[in-house]
């Protein structure tokens, strides 16, 4: 017996962990697996538009048939603002990818092929568009420093 626990103590399992998954990804999972609830029409106020799936007690990873029901987005909204006055619920995790330095979208912008789904694509536009801007100026001043702003052909094809 003690050699037994000698055994165990030296070889241990492997410790698995699960990776984070956002609510989002989970909802689309959800979907994909078909838990929806029935119906047309939002269950608080009868609009027919934008309904979206709703989770009666507020926590998105309660997915039990009897913890959804279709509502509209505004009533949605509501009930979701309700729950987090009231402290029920749990939060959404978006868990949203870094924002790309200004390094990173140069490159990006320097080896993306349009109207492909390359590597550099990806990264421009996982950049806000507000960022975008303040770095495609960055590119242009880079560019009329070096010289390179007319037409020949620089490091950085913007």
């Amino acid at each position: 017996m003690i050699e037994r626990e000698r055994i165990v103590k030296l070889n241990p399992l492997p410790v698995t962990r699960k990776a984070k998954v956002s609510d989002r990804a989970q909802r689309y999972r959800a979907n994909q697996r078909g838990v929806k609830p029935k119906g047309k029409e939002c269950a608080y106020c009868g609009s027919k538009r934008n309904l979206l799936v709703n989770h009666k007690d507020g926590n998105e990873s309660n997915t039990r048939p009897g913890n959804l029901n279709v509502a509209c987005k505004s009533c949605n909204t509501r009930l979701g603002f309700e729950h987090k006055r009231q402290g029920k619920g749990r939060r959404t995790n978006q868990m949203n990818p870094p924002v790309p330095t200004f390094t990173q979208y140069a490159r990006a912008v320097a080896i993306h092929t349009r109207n492909t789904h390359d590597e550099g694509g990806k990264i421009i536009h996982a950049t806000p568009k507000r960022l975008r801007k303040e770095y495609a100026e960055l590119i242009a001043d880079l560019k009329r420093q070096r010289g390179t702003a007319g037409g020949r052909r620089s490091e950085v094809p913007f």
